[in-house]
């Protein structure tokens, strides 16, 4: 679609973006073919790509089919697993917020060289500037940083500057400014399309209602459950 080449174009021109479209407009395909195209300019050599657990088959998945010449390492498993994936000599590494924050410690002596390009996706998960997942992440220092969110957050100003503190560090120098300042700050690095002003050509979503029946032991866990709700 046009709007998913103006995406790729975003990112390719930035070293710190967050790419924040609804939900369901192919954020992972921009990202993907933004960084296949900076792969093959000889910009960058090596990737991390953070996500939930979710998602990580479908980014494994979306990777091979938009990007098949790029090698990647799925990093999952117990340790002695991760570190064979994490020594495998591939272009992009793809691995979960919590096992990065578990092996970040161990990655330079396994990796050497830091990563050239570091994804977000769906980068609330570093919205609390404190939790241990945020500070790892915001140890990362590669050249390109990018963040991907489908949940708006151009008016939670919190949650805002703690994804900037990883997508562009410094530029929110001071903790308290007004929402109009920050969307200001954000501006050159904010890329936010809308699903209904992009596909406008989709049909209405339809929903049908399917009743399931529970079995007896599931519905004798369900009588118990809600019982015991009600009762506290």
């Amino acid at each position: 679609y046009p709007y998913q080449l103006e995406g790729i174009k975003f990112l390719c021109e930035r070293q710190s973006a967050l790419l924040g479209d609804d939900m369901g407009t192919g954020k992972t395909v921009q990202s993907i073919y933004a960084a296949r195209l900076l792969f093959q300019k000889g910009k960058i050599q090596k990737a991390l790509v953070l996500v939930p657990l979710s998602v990580l088959a479908h980014w494994d998945k979306e990777l091979e089919r938009w990007a098949p010449e790029l090698r990647v390492s799925v990093v999952r498993g117990d340790v002695r697993f991760r570190e064979v994936c994490w020594q495998i000599p591939v272009h992009v590494y793809v691995t979960t917020y919590e096992t990065f924050r578990q092996d970040a410690e161990r990655i330079p002596k396994l990796l050497g060289n830091t990563f050239d390009l570091v994804i977000c996706d769906e980068a609330q998960r570093i919205k609390n500037p404190s939790s241990g997942i945020s500070r790892t992440v915001r140890q990362l220092n590669p050249k390109y940083r990018w963040a991907l969110t489908g949940t708006p957050i151009e008016n939670h100003l919190e949650e805002l500057v703690a994804i900037f503190k990883f997508v562009k560090p410094g530029l929110f120098k001071e903790s308290l400014v007004s929402f109009s300042e920050a969307r200001d700050l954000i501006k050159p690095y904010f890329l936010r399309r809308r699903r209904s002003e992009v596909l406008k050509d989709l049909p209405d979503k339809q929903e049908f209602t399917i009743w399931l029946s529970l079995g007896d032991k599931q519905q004798q866990t369900y009588n118990k459950l809600e019982r015991e709700r009600v009762i506290k």
